[in-house]
């Protein structure tokens, strides 16, 4: 109530500052391969095998499907207006739904969906080096309750990292925002942030919702494959906890090896195995 009216608005935080912007050599997609089948010895200077996993539902998907499947928007001219200018994601908007769905939860569908994946995974004897994930309730909440290796009730025999890198596309819809680390450490202690700012600075600073959105998402989903390379060889296969639009980004980006099914929009908690190549380069020892 109260507190919450306090907090200043967050979408009148602008963007400057480009924290993800792509200048450097390394930001050349050409430079890299996502393939399905593994490649050959010698055809890439280094390989990691990917899970790519969107999280699973949260409040914030469950009340866009509630909020459409109801037809709220017809209720209020208002709010029409704006279901016309951002679809069903108008109810994530702050002036509609307050703070309600800044960096919301797991639903208990989302859960179930966890729990599912996390049967998927074991049945597959799939067992991964390291644990990718946004710095966000929903992707740490898929990671540990369907990942096995961060089950709940037992000691974590992985590294869970995060990184604003594969953070879903920065807009003005409040579940765009996430706590402070000092709170998600709280929830989440066995997760390492380093690298990642207490506040939300991305959010604040770096909006990714202009004219250039599609063009910035893109710039990061390379220099997200560039720390993904980089990680140590030991960690070969990884887990990747993302969002939608992140995920459709780094699938569109290589279309037209991959196929436009796999290139498609990610269901929550939907995982699909890829392969990343960084290419050999000349000059660039193998």
């Amino acid at each position: 109530g109260r507190a919450m009216r306090a907090r200043p608005r967050l979408l009148v935080l602008g963007t400057i500052a480009r924290l993800f912007s792509c200048q450097e050599a390394v930001c050349d997609a050409s430079r890299y391969a996502l393939t399905v089948r593994r490649p050959e010895h010698g055809e890439c200077a280094r390989v990691k095998e990917l899970h790519l996993i969107r999280h699973a539902e949260g409040t914030h998907n469950a009340a866009e499907l509630h909020a459409e499947r109801k037809k709220l928007h017809e209720k209020n001219d208002r709010h029409a207006e704006l279901h016309a200018q951002h679809g069903m994601a108008w109810v994530l908007l702050e002036e509609v739904s307050g703070l309600r769905y800044l960096d919301p939860p797991l639903t208990e569908l989302g859960r179930a969906q966890a729990a599912n994946l996390r049967s998927e995974l074991e049945s597959e004897h799939v067992r991964f080096d390291a644990v990718v994930s946004s710095p966000f309730r929903r992707t740490l909440e898929t990671a540990t309750l369907g990942i096995p290796q961060l089950g709940q009730g037992v000691t974590p025999t992985v590294p869970l990292v995060t990184t604003d890198l594969v953070r879903e596309r920065i807009a003005n819809y409040t579940c765009d925002s996430r706590l402070d680390t000092r709170k998600l450490r709280i929830e989440y202690p066995h997760a390492s942030y380093e690298g990642v700012s207490e506040a939300d600075e991305p959010f604040m600073h770096d909006k990714e919702d202009g004219p250039d959105s599609a063009e910035r998402v893109h710039a990061r989903v390379l220099r997200a494959l560039q720390w993904l390379i980089d990680l140590p060889d030991e960690q070969h296969v990884l887990a990747v906890v993302s969002h939608s639009h992140f995920l459709h980004a780094l699938m569109s980006a290589f279309a037209t090896t991959l196929g436009t099914e796999l290139a498609s929009r990610f269901r929550n908690a939907e995982r699909r195995v890829v392969h990343l190549c960084a290419r050999v380069t000349p000059g660039h020892a193998s």
